[in-house]
């Protein structure tokens, strides 16, 4: 497997920049934790019905049930929430376990599952070393950053796409031979624009990254943080998490 030295920011392994100054919270029972979600399928995504859904906000809804700590839990696009971060106003995260996160937030917990970041072919197309993807035209979203050397391989045939959806939808076109990013958003990314006849082929996996729950280091949400590692733990054990997994 390729050892990738960086990962940037993209549509799903972002890392947000969050202000230094931590959002104040009152000690009494309307007190929340401001969970930041990023909207992208299928973590956070509105449905047909434009209702919110996505197995990241399901799990969070489950984790504040449980746990009786009042969130509020906010599923935005990237540059919104990198945004709402800068400002203070969001005290916690979602997100891959990558140097930026560990190195500036708090690991409270891991969710309980990790992603796969990679190529992902049409059928057919075999892709068993890096050097095979010099071979083909791969469709990049816009902001999608996959870590050296790929992000900065210029001998790589890459075509820019608006997101996901488009790169699939040029992938059942045959305008590229294969798409980068998530994998597993890719798939259900294919699903909700109607692609069901695209056919993929074995993806060619970068890195696998664990999810986790970060806070600001000087949070005082900090005394909630042990209540959460129970149960986000608790909910792995009794299999919620996998089955919310699994909706999606």
């Amino acid at each position: 497997m390729l050892a990738l030295r960086t990962f940037g920011i993209s549509f799903f392994c972002t890392v947000f920049l969050l202000s230094n100054t931590p959002l104040a919270l009152a000690k009494d029972s309307s007190t929340k934790i401001t969970l930041g979600i990023m909207a992208l399928a299928p973590y956070g995504f509105k449905d047909t019905n434009g209702q919110w859904k996505g197995n990241w906000l399901e799990i969070s809804h489950a984790l504040a049930k449980r746990s009786n700590i009042k969130m509020d839990i906010n599923v935005r696009p990237v540059a919104r929430l990198t945004h709402q971060m800068g400002a203070g106003t969001l005290d916690c995260i979602i997100a891959a376990e990558v140097p930026f996160t560990e190195e500036r937030y708090s690991r409270v917990a891991r969710v309980g599952y990790s992603l796969e970041f990679g190529v992902l072919p049409a059928k057919g197309i075999e892709l068993n070393s890096y050097d095979d993807l010099k071979n083909i035209a791969i469709a990049v979203s816009l902001g999608t950053k996959m870590g050296l050397p790929f992000d900065e391989d210029t001998s790589l045939q890459k075509v820019q796409t608006r997101d996901y959806l488009t790169a699939i939808k040029m992938l059942e076109r045959k305008r590229v031979d294969a798409v980068v990013g998530v994998l597993s958003s890719l798939k259900y990314s294919s699903k909700l624009a109607g692609q069901e006849n695209v056919k993929f082929g074995k993806p060619f996996v970068f890195k696998t990254l664990p999810i986790n729950f970060y806070c600001m280091p000087n949070s005082q949400t900090k005394i909630y943080w042990p209540k959460i590692k129970e149960t986000l733990s608790g909910l792995n054990e009794d299999g919620t998490i996998r089955r919310i997994l699994n909706r999606y």
